[in-house]
Protein backbone atom coordinates (compact mmCIF):
# COMPACT_ATOMS: atom_id res chain seq x y z
CA UNK A 1 0.00 0.00 0.00
CA UNK A 2 2.76 2.23 0.63
CA UNK A 3 4.46 1.44 -2.39
CA UNK A 4 1.24 1.86 -4.37
CA UNK A 5 0.67 5.59 -2.59
CA UNK A 6 3.89 6.95 -3.73
CA UNK A 7 3.58 6.02 -7.38
CA UNK A 8 0.23 7.52 -7.06
CA UNK A 9 2.08 10.74 -5.51
CA UNK A 10 4.93 10.45 -8.31
CA UNK A 11 2.30 10.06 -10.97
CA UNK A 12 0.51 13.33 -9.58
CA UNK A 13 3.76 15.49 -9.45
CA UNK A 14 4.84 14.28 -12.66
CA UNK A 15 2.10 15.33 -14.44
CA UNK A 16 3.08 18.92 -14.05
CA UNK A 17 4.38 20.34 -17.17
CA UNK A 18 7.21 22.08 -15.29
CA UNK A 19 7.70 19.52 -13.00
CA UNK A 20 9.02 17.66 -16.29
CA UNK A 21 11.25 19.87 -17.63
CA UNK A 22 12.74 20.55 -14.22
CA UNK A 23 13.56 17.19 -13.92
CA UNK A 24 15.17 17.26 -18.00
CA UNK A 25 16.99 20.12 -16.98
CA UNK A 26 18.25 18.66 -14.08
CA UNK A 27 19.00 15.06 -15.60
CA UNK A 28 21.31 17.23 -18.40
CA UNK A 29 22.91 19.50 -15.80
CA UNK A 30 23.70 16.54 -13.51
CA UNK A 31 25.08 14.53 -17.01
CA UNK A 32 27.06 17.45 -17.76
CA UNK A 33 28.74 17.30 -14.55
CA UNK A 34 29.16 13.99 -14.53
CA UNK A 35 31.07 14.38 -17.52
CA UNK A 36 34.03 16.34 -15.58
CA UNK A 37 34.20 12.69 -13.64
CA UNK A 38 33.95 9.84 -15.92
CA UNK A 39 31.75 8.88 -19.20
CA UNK A 40 30.94 5.91 -16.84
CA UNK A 41 29.28 8.49 -14.30
CA UNK A 42 27.40 10.16 -17.12
CA UNK A 43 26.09 6.87 -18.64
CA UNK A 44 24.99 5.92 -15.05
CA UNK A 45 23.18 9.22 -14.39
CA UNK A 46 21.27 9.23 -17.52
CA UNK A 47 19.75 5.59 -17.72
CA UNK A 48 18.75 5.73 -13.77
CA UNK A 49 16.93 8.76 -15.08
CA UNK A 50 15.60 7.30 -18.08
CA UNK A 51 14.39 4.41 -16.19
CA UNK A 52 12.64 6.52 -13.44
CA UNK A 53 10.63 7.99 -16.61
CA UNK A 54 9.63 5.11 -18.23
CA UNK A 55 8.37 3.41 -14.60
CA UNK A 56 6.48 6.63 -14.27
CA UNK A 57 4.79 7.20 -17.79
CA UNK A 58 4.09 3.10 -17.41
CA UNK A 59 1.70 3.55 -14.55
CA UNK A 60 0.49 6.37 -15.89
CA UNK A 61 -1.16 4.51 -18.44
CA UNK A 62 -2.58 2.27 -15.94
CA UNK A 63 -3.67 4.89 -13.60
CA UNK A 64 -4.91 6.37 -15.88
CA UNK A 65 -7.09 4.12 -17.47
CA UNK A 66 -8.43 3.36 -13.99
CA UNK A 67 -9.38 6.48 -13.24
CA UNK A 68 -11.88 6.83 -16.42
CA UNK A 69 -14.06 4.65 -14.26
CA UNK A 70 -16.14 6.45 -11.26
CA UNK A 71 -15.68 3.92 -8.66
CA UNK A 72 -14.81 0.19 -8.60
CA UNK A 73 -17.05 -2.85 -7.00
CA UNK A 74 -15.60 -4.98 -3.83
CA UNK A 75 -18.41 -6.94 -3.29
CA UNK A 76 -21.96 -7.69 -4.94
CA UNK A 77 -24.46 -9.87 -4.13
CA UNK A 78 -27.28 -10.27 -6.17
CA UNK A 79 -31.08 -11.82 -4.98
CA UNK A 80 -34.15 -12.72 -7.41
CA UNK A 81 -36.92 -13.73 -5.53
CA UNK A 82 -39.94 -15.02 -7.57
CA UNK A 83 -42.67 -14.49 -6.18
CA UNK A 84 -45.55 -16.20 -7.86
CA UNK A 85 -46.19 -19.57 -10.15
CA UNK A 86 -46.64 -17.40 -12.78
CA UNK A 87 -43.23 -15.73 -12.63
CA UNK A 88 -45.30 -12.30 -12.60
CA UNK A 89 -43.82 -10.32 -9.67
CA UNK A 90 -40.40 -10.72 -8.78
CA UNK A 91 -38.25 -8.11 -6.63
CA UNK A 92 -34.80 -7.75 -7.28
CA UNK A 93 -31.95 -6.85 -4.72
CA UNK A 94 -28.95 -5.83 -5.54
CA UNK A 95 -26.56 -5.05 -2.16
CA UNK A 96 -22.82 -3.07 -3.17
CA UNK A 97 -19.48 -2.31 -1.38
CA UNK A 98 -17.68 -0.05 -4.14
CA UNK A 99 -14.75 1.94 -3.68
CA UNK A 100 -14.51 5.13 -5.78
CA UNK A 101 -12.25 6.48 -7.86
CA UNK A 102 -12.10 9.61 -8.29
CA UNK A 103 -12.93 12.71 -6.46
CA UNK A 104 -16.01 14.65 -5.89
CA UNK A 105 -18.78 12.32 -7.70
CA UNK A 106 -22.26 13.43 -6.71
CA UNK A 107 -23.68 10.34 -8.69
CA UNK A 108 -23.89 7.01 -10.36
CA UNK A 109 -25.85 4.97 -12.96
CA UNK A 110 -27.40 1.59 -12.25
CA UNK A 111 -27.85 -0.30 -15.47
CA UNK A 112 -30.90 -2.67 -15.91
CA UNK A 113 -31.74 -5.03 -18.53
CA UNK A 114 -34.47 -8.10 -19.49
CA UNK A 115 -37.93 -8.37 -19.84
CA UNK A 116 -41.45 -6.99 -18.19
CA UNK A 117 -41.64 -3.89 -16.89
CA UNK A 118 -38.56 -3.56 -15.11
CA UNK A 119 -39.40 -0.82 -12.50
CA UNK A 120 -43.04 -1.30 -11.33
CA UNK A 121 -41.43 -0.01 -8.18
CA UNK A 122 -37.47 1.38 -7.44
CA UNK A 123 -35.72 2.04 -4.45
CA UNK A 124 -32.11 2.91 -2.95
CA UNK A 125 -30.21 3.35 -0.33
CA UNK A 126 -28.22 5.99 0.49
CA UNK A 127 -28.68 8.33 -2.62
CA UNK A 128 -31.82 8.68 -4.77
CA UNK A 129 -33.24 7.72 -8.26
CA UNK A 130 -33.21 11.06 -9.93
CA UNK A 131 -33.50 10.69 -13.74
CA UNK A 132 -33.53 7.12 -15.96
CA UNK A 133 -33.24 6.44 -19.80
CA UNK A 134 -32.79 3.71 -22.48
CA UNK A 135 -29.30 3.46 -24.46
CA UNK A 136 -29.56 0.52 -26.83
CA UNK A 137 -30.80 -2.67 -24.97
CA UNK A 138 -30.35 -1.59 -21.37
CA UNK A 139 -31.77 0.95 -19.10
CA UNK A 140 -29.96 3.18 -17.00
CA UNK A 141 -31.08 4.59 -13.79
CA UNK A 142 -28.96 7.68 -12.69
CA UNK A 143 -28.50 7.89 -8.68
CA UNK A 144 -27.86 11.01 -6.64
CA UNK A 145 -26.10 10.21 -3.80
CA UNK A 146 -26.61 13.58 -2.60
CA UNK A 147 -22.98 14.30 -0.96
CA UNK A 148 -19.44 14.43 -2.21
CA UNK A 149 -17.76 10.83 -2.56
CA UNK A 150 -13.92 11.23 -3.02
CA UNK A 151 -11.24 9.17 -4.21
CA UNK A 152 -10.18 5.88 -1.58
CA UNK A 153 -14.24 6.43 -0.04
CA UNK A 154 -15.85 2.75 0.29
CA UNK A 155 -19.73 3.01 0.51
CA UNK A 156 -22.31 0.39 1.13
CA UNK A 157 -25.64 0.61 -0.94
CA UNK A 158 -28.58 -1.37 -1.72
CA UNK A 159 -30.82 -1.22 -5.11
CA UNK A 160 -34.22 -2.73 -5.04
CA UNK A 161 -36.51 -3.10 -7.93
CA UNK A 162 -39.75 -4.87 -8.30
CA UNK A 163 -39.85 -6.81 -12.10
CA UNK A 164 -43.78 -7.29 -13.59
CA UNK A 165 -44.18 -9.62 -16.32
CA UNK A 166 -40.59 -10.45 -16.32
CA UNK A 167 -40.22 -14.38 -15.59
CA UNK A 168 -43.30 -16.14 -17.51
CA UNK A 169 -41.50 -18.32 -20.33
CA UNK A 170 -40.87 -21.79 -19.12
CA UNK A 171 -37.00 -21.37 -20.26
CA UNK A 172 -35.51 -18.49 -18.09
CA UNK A 173 -32.76 -17.01 -17.04
CA UNK A 174 -30.75 -14.27 -15.34
CA UNK A 175 -27.45 -12.40 -15.98
CA UNK A 176 -24.31 -11.25 -13.64
CA UNK A 177 -22.41 -8.62 -15.43
CA UNK A 178 -19.17 -8.46 -13.64
CA UNK A 179 -18.27 -4.94 -15.43
CA UNK A 180 -16.64 -2.68 -12.42
CA UNK A 181 -16.44 -5.85 -10.19
CA UNK A 182 -12.87 -6.60 -8.49
CA UNK A 183 -13.94 -8.45 -5.70
CA UNK A 184 -16.34 -11.83 -5.29
CA UNK A 185 -20.13 -11.81 -6.82
CA UNK A 186 -22.91 -13.95 -5.69
CA UNK A 187 -26.37 -14.54 -7.17
CA UNK A 188 -29.40 -15.96 -5.13
CA UNK A 189 -32.52 -17.35 -7.26
CA UNK A 190 -35.55 -17.99 -5.15
CA UNK A 191 -37.90 -20.13 -6.34
CA UNK A 192 -42.08 -20.47 -5.44
CA UNK A 193 -42.41 -23.71 -3.23
CA UNK A 194 -45.19 -24.76 -5.78
CA UNK A 195 -42.96 -24.08 -9.17
CA UNK A 196 -39.56 -25.47 -8.66
CA UNK A 197 -36.82 -25.74 -11.27
CA UNK A 198 -36.30 -29.31 -13.24
CA UNK A 199 -32.60 -30.07 -11.54
CA UNK A 200 -31.25 -31.10 -14.92
CA UNK A 201 -32.22 -28.01 -16.24
CA UNK A 202 -29.98 -25.63 -14.01
CA UNK A 203 -26.83 -24.71 -15.48
CA UNK A 204 -24.55 -21.71 -16.25
CA UNK A 205 -22.14 -20.07 -18.53
CA UNK A 206 -19.78 -17.95 -18.66
CA UNK A 207 -20.30 -15.48 -22.47
CA UNK A 208 -16.37 -15.21 -22.55
CA UNK A 209 -16.18 -18.90 -22.37
CA UNK A 210 -19.55 -19.98 -24.26
CA UNK A 211 -19.08 -23.94 -22.06
CA UNK A 212 -22.32 -24.62 -20.03
CA UNK A 213 -21.76 -25.79 -16.90
CA UNK A 214 -23.97 -28.06 -14.42
CA UNK A 215 -24.32 -26.73 -10.80
CA UNK A 216 -23.14 -28.45 -7.70
CA UNK A 217 -25.78 -30.63 -5.97
CA UNK A 218 -25.32 -28.66 -2.44
CA UNK A 219 -26.34 -25.53 -5.05
CA UNK A 220 -30.11 -25.54 -4.62
CA UNK A 221 -31.31 -26.14 -1.11
CA UNK A 222 -34.75 -25.99 0.64
CA UNK A 223 -35.60 -22.87 2.94
CA UNK A 224 -37.41 -23.46 5.86
CA UNK A 225 -40.74 -22.12 3.88
CA UNK A 226 -40.95 -25.07 1.49
CA UNK A 227 -39.55 -22.48 -1.61
CA UNK A 228 -35.81 -23.40 -3.16
CA UNK A 229 -32.96 -21.23 -3.45
CA UNK A 230 -30.33 -21.58 -6.01
CA UNK A 231 -26.81 -19.93 -5.11
CA UNK A 232 -24.11 -18.95 -7.73
CA UNK A 233 -21.12 -17.49 -6.32
CA UNK A 234 -18.20 -16.43 -7.81
CA UNK A 235 -14.77 -15.02 -5.60
CA UNK A 236 -12.94 -13.97 -8.39
CA UNK A 237 -14.98 -13.08 -11.33
CA UNK A 238 -13.13 -11.93 -14.89
CA UNK A 239 -13.25 -8.50 -15.59
CA UNK A 240 -15.68 -7.57 -18.24
CA UNK A 241 -17.38 -11.10 -18.06
CA UNK A 242 -20.95 -12.05 -17.83
CA UNK A 243 -21.90 -14.93 -16.42
CA UNK A 244 -25.82 -16.30 -16.97
CA UNK A 245 -27.89 -18.68 -15.11
CA UNK A 246 -30.38 -21.01 -16.76
CA UNK A 247 -33.29 -23.03 -16.06
CA UNK A 248 -36.81 -24.75 -16.82
CA UNK A 249 -39.53 -24.95 -15.12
Amino acid sequence: MANNRFLRWALDVFSHNAVRNGLAVLAIVLGIVATGFSILAASIIFGLVFVGVVIIAVYAFHVRGERREIYQVLRCDATWEIEDTGGQCVVFTKDLKVRFLQNHVLAIDDPAWGDGALFAEYDCRPGAAVDRFRLGSQYHTVISLREFRNRGDVLDFQIRRKIVGGFTQAEEWVEMDVGRAVGPMSTKIVFPAARKPARESICWLARGEKQVHAFADDALRYLPDGRQELLFDVAKPRTGEVYVIKWRW
